[in-house]
């Protein structure tokens, strides 16, 4: 990741601000949350209870509302200058791509495939663009998860101390499907390129195709690499798809587990009920930030196969230039 974060940095820098003031806006978003979860306990020991008044229901509601109210601005601002920079930097390094298109020498291209070129253009400079929002959401994420435990572990840290037996098994998930995912994502924008330069080669090639009579023997073709593409991008598919229920699923054996050590805390009046129904709540909320956590650590991997097609592009030497200028 970090190596992805020199790459990308360069081209982000000139919106530096607005990156560092999305972090900053996102670890807003976590304190939010981690307010909103606070006034539970509140709301059923107090604001709910039948000794509570009218100003204690209104204090905490307005309370309520007052977080909501803030977290507008703060969750435009947060999405809105990530999706900004991300966008101006995929501009900026397309435009990179298509100037050194011009300055590389002619026996680069009959090496290189045509499709190579526009998909790496194209299609790796849009999931690389995704690596910005992964890295932006590895910040967000994780310091959501540690405003919600750090309450968790205000409220009973014995139970909360169940709930971090399970990071290492997540760290193992993150890591596992994380390398198996940036493998099959390097095959698949390499078949997706082989794709587009057929494509290209069937447009350009009409002429010849018709002249010859080649019109079937073309579609069973591209039919037949198509197929092959979209073996290649279910593999990758599996891999994503399987980790998020696998991280569901971890969390929900978790979460069961607490649920039935609470239960023996609440039996032994050592927790009331409404600090079991903010730990519950809890318990709840942490697979949002586990779960995006995760994707954005897919997106990190993606971003480096296709990071690498980019660079090894642009790392291409020039054609070299021996012409004068006479004045």
């Amino acid at each position: 990741m970090f190596e992805t974060i020199k790459n990308i940095w360069p081209l982000i820098h000139r919106h530096r601000l607005r990156v560092i003031g999305s972090m900053l806006f996102g670890v807003g978003m976590a304190l939010i949350k981690g307010g909103q979860v606070a006034l539970i306990g509140p709301l059923f020991n107090k604001g709910l209870s039948p000794d509570s008044t009218m100003e204690d229901i209104l204090s905490l509601v307005g309370l309520l509302c007052l977080l909501a109210l803030i977290n507008l601005p703060v969750r435009f601002f947060h999405f809105y200058w990530m999706e900004y920079s991300m966008n101006d930097a995929i501009c900026e390094i397309r435009t990179k791509i298509y100037s050194k298109i011009q300055d590389i020498p002619i026996s680069f291209y009959t090496t290189t495939k045509q499709g190579d070129v526009i998909s790496t253009i194209l299609n790796d400079t849009m999931i690389y663009s995704q690596g910005i929002s992964g890295i932006i959401t590895m910040v967000r994420e994780p310091v959501t998860l540690i405003v919600l435990l750090g309450y968790a572990f205000y409220i009973d840290w014995q139970l909360t101390l169940v709930t971090f037996a399970i990071l290492p098994l997540m760290l193992f998930v993150f890591t596992f499907f994380g390398k198996r995912v940036r493998a099959h994502q390097e095959d698949v924008q390499r078949r997706l390129s082989d794709m587009t330069h057929i494509i290209g080669e069937g447009v350009g090639g009409q002429k010849i195709i018709k002249a010859f009579n080649l019109q079937d023997y073309t579609r069973n073709f591209f039919k037949s690499y198509q197929r092959e593409f979209f073996d290649f991008q279910m593999k990758a598919e599996v891999m994503r798809q399987f980790s998020h229920p696998l991280v569901e699923f971890i969390t929900t054996l978790t979460l069961s587990a607490v649920i039935v050590f609470a239960q023996i805390k609440i039996s032994g009046s050592s927790m009331s009920t409404g600090d079991f129904i903010t730990f519950i709540g809890i318990m709840a909320m942490i697979q949002d930030p586990i779960r995006k956590t995760n994707d954005g650590n897919l997106k990190i991997n993606q971003a480096q196969a296709a990071e690498k097609r980019i660079f090894k592009f642009l790392k291409v030497e020039n054609e070299a230039d021996p012409g004068t200028q006479e004045n």
